[in-house]
């Protein structure tokens, strides 16, 4: 008998703790793109994040780095950069490279990476990914 009198209390303590802003409120929606995506079209929102997750092999001595247009890309701040380890310990297991980037008003730009032997930088690159983002 006490367990059904909680029950109505229980409820109400549940009901009242989902209330607030909605997830949509709180968190701003992120952009994320991969080798896949490159060469397509995006259109994000003001306050919409883009991350931009390549797989890295550190052993080979490769890395990704921006392409020489993207240094000067306008409409766009590099929030972080980080290399991801693999989780896998076994040889040549490939980690990942993982960008953050946050608008800084409307417009756009192409985000263009090159896989490059730092050592080799007259070399052409063995990977290259772009993609085209616009601001609305």
């Amino acid at each position: 008998m006490r367990a059904a009198r909680w029950s109505p209390v229980a409820v109400a303590v549940l009901v009242l703790a989902g209330c607030g802003q909605s997830h949509g409120e709180t968190q701003s929606s992120t952009l994320h793109l991969t080798e896949n995506d490159s060469g397509k079209s995006f259109t994000v929102r003001p306050d919409e994040a883009i991350v931009v997750t390549l797989e890295s092999n550190r052993s080979t001595g490769y890395r990704w780095e921006f392409a020489p247009a993207s240094q000067a890309m306008l409409g766009f701040r590099q929030v972080s950069h980080r290399y991801v380890a693999p989780t896998k310990r076994v040889p040549g297991a490939a980690g990942k490279e993982i960008w953050r980037f946050r608008p800084v008003g409307k417009g756009g730009a192409d985000l263009g990476f090159l896989y490059v032997l730092p050592s080799e930088r007259h070399q052409p690159p063995a990977r290259n990914v772009d993609f085209s983002i616009a601001v609305g």
